[in-house]
Parts: C-alpha cells; structure tokens; sequence
C-alpha cells in the first residue's frame, strides 16, 4: 500500500504536525506500507527530522505566492502557494517516486475540500488529520485527537460517508509512548521532583524557554536537573544555550531530540506548550504547567485543566505579563507529590497511547 502525506512544519505552523504524521507512518510501514512525505521547503530542518526517520520526503518549492484570496480555509496563507498551485506540485513530486497513491494523508490548517477533491481524481482514499473543525473537507476518513471531541462537530462539514474517528482515543503517538508507560505511571508513585523538562515545542518564536529558564532560577530546588528541548529551527536556539550554561541547576539543552518519550518517562514535571505534546504527556502521566502559543491551543490546554490533567497558566501574552508566574506554579508543584500524583493519574486515564494503532487498523482494514 503506498500512502502520501502532505504536512508542513515551520516555527510559524509550529512541529506537531509533522510529530504526529511520523507517528502514523510508523504505524504504517510496521505493516510495510510505503510511505512518502510531501512537505513544502522550509529552513527550520523539518526534513532532516523526516530522512533521520527512515522516510522518503520530497520537498516544495519554499513559498513565494501572496494568499490574497478571500476564498479558502482560515489558515489558506500557511500553505506557502494557492491550494491549486499547491496540488499540482505536490502531484508532481510524487510523481518522481510513484504514479499513483493508494491513500493520501493531509494534515495542514491551509487545506479544505477544495485541495482534497482534486487529489480524489487520482486517489481512492483520503485521511485528514485536524483539529480545527472550522473547514470543509473532502475526505474518505478524519481523525481529530483533540480530548473531548465530538464527531457532530464534523458531520456537516464532510461527506455522509465519511467515517470520523475523534477523541484522545486516537492521539497519534509513537511506539515507545507506549512501551514507556507502565514504568513511567509506577515509578510517579514514589518520585520527587527533582528532574524537570521544559518543552516549549519544538521552534518556541516567543522565546518562553528563555523565560522559564529565568523564573526556574529563583525557585529553591535543591540539586534539580533540567532538561531542555528545542529544535534546530528555533530562532532563539543560542541565547537559550547561554541561558543553561548559566542556569544554577544542572542544565542541558538537547536539539532535535529522537527519545522525547524517554525524556518524559524520566522527568518529575515539565513545563511545556499545548497541542500534540500534550497527549505524550498525558500518555506517560507527566504532570506539566503549561503555556499556549496559538489560538486554537487554548481549547486544549482549558479542557486538560478541567480535567485536573495540567496546571495551566494562559497564553504567552498573558505569562509575560504576569512575571512570577511560572516560578509559583513549579515551586507549589515541586513541593505537592500528592498534587503531582493526582495529576499525572489524572492526566494518563485521558490517553493510553494505543491511538496510531487504532488508526492504522482503520485505515488498513479499509484499503
């Protein structure tokens, strides 16, 4: 079976898309499917992440067109091209590798129904993964992830014989999410916190890494040990190193992580971003105070608060403007194990990390 994806990662669409693409391709080509992503030219390394997968991609041009259309999705100017212009040179890239797919992934905010029903003139199928419900698709399959998601959310926006897979049943994690949870719920039991991961995903354009890092600096931790994540695309990758060279605790910044789930496995708490992170987190029961960067983050990261799954402190404006913030809510953290423990439960009974498999079984029982 030979399956496409079409996804872009950039610091300004952020790298939970393409996260959880390779997360079902994974999947895929476990049941060896071929697999071929289509990503638009970018220099934040997004394809570099793909090729160290073990994946084909093939990349578009970097984007030249002004999206000045009235016409198209919300997100129409995160394609990089008009969704015609994107179509064909998407169809023209897959043509160096296959004539035809068996099956298209689409997991991009740019793209609607209009993009999907001229890739339906050479595909019988067709996935989206979203998580916006604000556009029409023309699609054989959807899958939102997003925790509380409601398929009456999508009925009047695809076609009746759409088959709708949503809920945080259906987060896309990779394998070792999984593998890593029955130790990563036990050992919570009895833990202290004394190592913590700062993930502010993977480009952080606002800099909140550089922030936590400050806060974290006034909070009496003992011989804490902080885990740094980011991305070779971060723009502030630099003053962040100088930051954690500087930090009173034991601070190392990693770049273009491969064992985020091992990570996470081992950290006490983090203090991280919404969007696809957060069902990793909630996989392993890692307790997390969390910051959103984008609008449609906020539904999230509320619902996970409701849920007693996060400590949520509000959207990057709002953090900046309230300094001290993010030093209270770890340093009432730290101190709190049965806070913490209640959390991480809270927070594991909300995905079991079974959700790419589920999503493979659907897709390959339909090809």
């Amino acid at each position: 079976m030979r399956i496409l994806f079409r996804v872009d990662a950039s610091p300004r669409i952020g790298s939970g898309h393409l996260t959880r693409c390779l997360a079902l391709a994974e999947r895929l080509r476990q049941s060896r499917c071929e697999i071929l992503l289509v990503c638009r030219r970018d220099r934040s390394g997004a394809s570099d992440l793909i090729r160290r997968a073990g994946f084909d991609c093939r990349l578009l041009p970097e984007a030249a067109e002004r999206i000045d259309s009235l016409a198209g999705p919300p997100h129409r100017d995160w394609l990089g091209a008009r969704s015609e212009t994107d179509f064909e040179q998407t169809v023209a890239e897959m043509h160096g590798a296959w004539s035809r797919p068996d099956l298209v992934v689409v997991d991009h905010y740019g793209i609607d129904a209009a993009w999907e029903c001229q890739m339906r003139t050479i595909t019988a199928g067709i996935l989206v993964i979203d998580d916006l419900a604000d556009r029409r698709h023309d699609c054989t399959l959807l899958v939102d992830q997003t925790y509380g998601r409601s398929a009456k959310d999508y009925q009047s926006i695809v076609p009746a014989d759409c088959r709708l897979l949503v809920g945080s049943e259906f987060a896309l994690l990779r394998d070792e999410f999984t593998e890593l949870r029955p130790m990563s719920l036990t050992r919570r039991e009895t833990t202290s916190a004394s190592r913590l991961l700062v993930a502010m995903g993977g480009y952080d354009p606002q800099n909140l890494t550089s922030r936590v890092l400050s806060e974290l600096a006034t909070v009496p931790m003992g011989h804490a040990t902080v885990d740094v994540v980011l991305g070779r695309g971060a723009p502030h990758l630099q003053s962040v190193a100088r930051m954690c060279d500087a930090s009173p605790y034991r601070a190392t910044l990693s770049v273009d992580v491969t064992d985020m789930a091992c990570r996470m496995a081992k950290a006490d708490l983090a203090i991280g971003s919404s969007g696809t992170i957060s069902w990793e987190r909630c996989c392993l029961g890692l307790p997390a105070v969390v910051i959103t960067f984008a609008r449609n983050q906020h539904g999230i990261a509320r619902a996970l608060s409701e849920a007693g799954a996060i400590r949520y402190l509000g959207d990057a404006d709002t953090v900046i403007k309230n300094p001290g913030c993010i030093a209270a809510a770890i340093a009432e953290l730290s101190d709190d194990g049965n806070a913490r423990r209640l959390m991480g439960e809270r927070a594991a009974a909300i995905v079991d990390g079974k959700g790419s498999e589920r999503v493979a079984r659907v897709l390959l029982e339909e090809s």
